[in-house]
């Protein structure tokens, strides 16, 4: 229902309104489960500066861009913005689900680049010792 709401630009503004004080929240929620091991005051206190602060600016930032979009079309342009929100954060979520993979993928290239490196090495010192 929100990714049909997204298209329609009146909806779509109520939806922003409506989710900025969550967005904030969110933020200082997750910030404060990263700050472990320090007092309570410092850890909210930083949760929400820099947690429901940084979430507060992308969300505000967003809502400009998109009312950039919208108020120059008149709404026409909103079903652009809103395909590519919904493209990225599908693209974001399966390269989250297959970074651990491809750092695997990653990691065997590397053990597999030093080993042949190794190899070289030992194969060119034992040319070059004489029998």
């Amino acid at each position: 229902m929100e990714v049909v709401a997204y298209y329609i630009p009146v909806v779509d503004h109520v939806l922003d309104v409506m989710t900025a004080p969550v967005a904030a929240v969110a933020g200082t929620v997750a910030a404060a489960a990263v700050f472990v091991e320090i007092s309570p005051l410092l850890k909210w206190t930083l949760a929400i500066v820099a947690g429901g602060g940084a979430a507060s600016v992308v969300h505000v930032g967003k809502t400009v861009a998109r009312a950039g979009i919208s108020i120059p079309t008149f709404g026409m342009g909103n079903w652009l913005v809103s395909t590519g929100e919904i493209i990225s954060a599908f693209g974001v979520s399966v390269l989250s689900l297959l970074m651990p993979i491809l750092g695997f993928i990653f990691f065997l290239g590397l053990a597999v680049l030093a080993f042949v490196i190794y190899r070289r090495r030992r194969l060119r010192k034992r040319a070059l010792l004489p029998a």
